[in-house]
């Protein structure tokens, strides 16, 4: 709960981010640079919404959890 919080904050600031934190390197995080580019709002919403369609953010992410 309290990282999807942080989630939505980040994403509230720096949606690219906060969609790379959730996804990882993916087709989501450009078109979220592309609708940041448009204008900061789109980019936002869109980081809303991936953030709320993800069943667990941040869980096996190899760009968070790290692959050795």
């Amino acid at each position: 709960m309290l990282v999807t919080l942080l989630l939505f904050i980040l994403a509230f600031v720096l949606p690219p981010v906060a969609v790379f934190m959730v996804q990882g390197p993916s087709l989501s995080l450009c078109l979220n640079v592309i609708l940041c580019i448009m204008g900061w709002l789109p980019g936002v919403i869109h980081a809303w919404v991936i953030i709320c369609l993800s069943a667990t953010p941040l869980a096996g992410n190899p760009a968070i959890v790290g692959v050795y």
